[in-house]
């Protein structure tokens, strides 16, 4: 049935490559390297295998073994060792340009005395090795890792146990079974050619397993029942000439299984439903007219045995305001209701298909009758940060509430469910998903967190990920986020605030750009005091005071009025009124840092004498009078002073109380057209519990109390 797919035959039957965790090799200096001959290897193999590739491919292998005295003699062992080649090959996809750099004779790779070394990392599992052409302070050419593992350490036999494969339940054969059942792991050369669909087969096992074991994973829905979406895809089987019909259908509260798609929409965006086409689409949708991603979604979804997908760009009509806000505002229930979510991970757009190519495992015999499972792994992680769908925003809540996801990653298949993450080739599992594991599936880790303080915690290490995400109409930055909201929403029982919390609302204010950044465009209106009104990734975690500080900024009252539905519409008005301490400063800039120094009210540069906490008189020095630094959130200049609204007071770290420690946290305002009482935020800054005058190329003396006499008013922040 791939033939349906206007794939070329090679690539249909050589469907995926392994997609492994990086693992991060430095150079180490003044290693001794083992010589075969240490383990009485003194030649080479009647198969071809060297002594040096023999060394490799013991049980007790060395960490750091010789190899080849040089690069031609590795390159001339091409065809006669099998691992020589391997190593070859595996220098030559991670050096692109080692071949020229050899044929020109150059020394780092030419020379014939450039040694090559390897070095092996072994697990309970598997083995790890990385070769390495030359020795001096930095490695001049290392190769891609190359992984290998016999059939015994993959698990074709069961731990010893008194009882027989068949009193194991279920769960244990899930947990322990083999992994060389899967294609990866199928050797090269050993094996007839297999059905496509047959990789498939790896799903099924993940999907098994995890609606017959995992709670978390099959906890009951809100609404009871998991009815399908608003509209859906329908798919059956036609004929031979036309494999598929695929229809838009739109279900009347019934509930079946269904797989969602997460993909990247790219520059031209993928086929969708208008309003000129729905009636159209709902008759019937040709296969030939999908993309490739789409086409291949449809066909693994059937031999999966799914008859229904949710595919954004089908099934919300995307001309329709109203339904547009409508739906994306549902995304919490669609996502989650979903038995299974595909991600197409490394398709930039549609036109690409989720189909990652792979090479099945070379085996090369070791003694008796087991053998050496022989891959290259090109990375050794369960998250690709680089993938073209991870580093979009629409991405982050659709892997955030997914049950269950397998990623169509660039060379392995991936399975993340809210206990367990699996690469395909079985080596790198994590058995349970916690706020570290950087995919945020929402379901796993609020489950651990509780409530309070840590869950907030969690939302803004969230946001800060979903802060450098991509957009391609920045009109979606709420609407994408929708979803996790109406989750998080749930789980606090607070009121949302464009991207921050009611109940903690002073720590959501301290953001901050980490680089200065622009204004959103979206339409309405949009607070300043929301990370949302800035381009780029923001952050928390910089500027907090030592816990706990003291609040200085009471909350009057926040007005947010939308002109649809909340978070999917725009906004049609937003106010923050508060009430605290407000002090004018003036923002200087020194070496790409920023400070904050007292308007001067007079010509006077010095003052006189003050004792500071610690009871000890300073020297009176000249110069400015420093209040603290700041972080502005624009590109744009701000006017010549800015406003600092104090919001919390305490200890900058752990430790002894001198008042260089203590410190007030503030937003940095300016006024709307002059005004004194409407602001918009432009920073956030930290000002010294006192005022100091530097000289000397050194702080000096303490010149007063920052806030002293400064009283309290209340403000609007737009």
């Amino acid at each position: 049935m791939h033939l349906y797919s206007d794939r070329p035959p090679e690539d249909v039957f050589n469907f995926g490559l392994p997609l492994g965790p990086r693992e991060s090799f430095v150079q180490v200096r003044d290693v001794r390297l083992t010589a075969p001959s240490e383990r009485s290897i003194i030649g080479d193999r009647e198969d071809g295998l060297c002594i040096y590739c023999q060394l490799l491919l013991l049980p007790d292998a060395p960490e750091y073994a010789a190899h080849q005295p040089c690069m031609g003699l590795l390159i001339r062992n091409w065809d006669r060792c099998q691992l020589c080649t391997l190593i070859n090959v595996s220098i030559g996809r991670a050096n692109p340009d080692w071949k020229a750099r050899y044929d020109a004779g150059l020394a780092d790779v030419a020379s014939p005395d450039t040694r090559i070394w390897v070095r092996s990392m072994k697990s309970d599992k598997y083995s790890l090795m990385v070769a390495t052409v030359g020795d001096g302070p930095s490695p001049n050419v290392q190769g891609t890792p190359i992984v290998w593992a016999t059939s015994k350490s993959l698990g074709t036999t069961f731990p010893p146990t008194t009882r027989s494969r068949e009193t194991l339940s279920y769960s244990m054969i899930y947990e322990i079974g083999s992994l060389t059942r899967r294609m990866i792991w199928e050797a090269y050369y050993d094996s007839e050619q297999s059905e496509a669909s047959a990789r498939l087969n790896v799903i099924k096992e993940w999907l098994g397993g995890c609606q017959s074991n995992h709670a978390a994973c099959n906890r009951p829905s809100r609404q009871g029942s998991r009815p399908l979406p608003t509209r859906v895809l329908s798919i059956s089987p036609r004929n031979a000439a036309i494999p598929f019909t695929i229809q838009l259908h739109e279900p009347d509260g019934e509930s079946a299984p269904y797989i969602a798609l997460s993909h990247c929409w790219g520059k031209s965006g993928p086929l969708r439903t208008v309003k000129s086409n729905i009636k159209q689409h709902k008759q019937g949708i040709a296969f030939e007219a999908l993309p490739l991603s789409f086409k291949d979604v449809v066909v693994k979804a059937w031999y999966l045995g799914f008859r229904y997908l949710w595919i954004d760009s089908l099934c919300i009509i995307q001309d329709d305001n109203d339904d547009w806000e409508a739906e994306a505002a549902r995304m919490a229930v669609v996502y989650s209701n979903a038995t299974l979510t595909f991600a197409a991970t490394e398709a930039a757009d549609p036109s690409e298909g989720c189909c990652p190519l792979y090479t099945r495992a070379f085996a090369i015999p070791l003694e008796g009758d087991d053998k050496a499972l022989v891959r290259f792994q090109d990375h050794l992680d369960l998250n690709n940060g680089d993938a073209a769908l991870n580093t979009r925003g629409w991405a982050f809540q659709e892997a955030a509430l997914s049950r269950r996801m397998v990623c169509f990653d660039n060379n392995q298949l991936l399975w993340k469910c809210s206990s367990r993450h699996e690469s395909e080739d079985g080596l790198r599992v994590v058995s349970e998903a916690t706020p570290s594991t950087g995919d945020w599936n929402v379901w796993a880790c609020l489950a651990q967190l509780g409530g309070g303080e840590p869950s907030y915690a969690f939302w803004y290490k969230m946001m800060e990920d979903y802060s450098s995400r991509k957009f391609t109409f920045e009109k979606d930055k709420l609407p994408a986020l929708a979803g996790i909201v109406e989750v998080f929403q749930d789980h606090v029982d607070d009121a949302p605030l464009v991207g921050l919390w009611r109940r903690d609302i002073l720590r959501g204010l301290l953001w901050r750009a980490d680089e200065p950044a622009e204004r959103v465009s979206l339409p309405g209106v949009v607070p300043s005091w929301s990370w949302i009104s800035v381009s780029g990734r923001v952050s928390w975690e910089r500027l907090l005071l030592s816990v706990p500080p003291e609040d200085q900024l009471e909350v009057v009252s926040v007005e947010i009025d939308w002109a649809g539905h909340p978070m999917t519409s725009s906004i049609s008005g937003a106010a923050l009124t508060v009430h605290g301490r407000l002090k004018e400063a003036k923002v200087v800039k020194s070496g790409g840092l920023a400070y904050l120094h007292e308007i001067d009210k007079s010509s006077s540069t010095s003052s006189e004498p003050r004792t500071p906490e610690n009871g000890q008189e300073e020297t009176t020095l000249s110069g400015p009078e420093l209040l603290g630094y700041c972080h502005l959130d624009l590109v744009k200049p701000v006017g010549p002073h800015v406003w600092c609204l104090e919001v919390y007071h305490g200890l900058q770290r752990q430790g002894p109380e001198n008042p260089r420690n203590r410190a007030h946290q503030v937003l940095l305002l300016e006024p709307v057209d002059d005004s004194q009482c409407e602001f918009r935020r432009v920073g956030v800054g930290l000002l010294w519990r006192h005022s100091y005058r530097k000289g000397g190329g050194v702080m000096g003396n303490v010149v007063k109390e920052t806030f002293l006499g400064v009283p309290r008013s209340t403000v609007v922040i737009l």
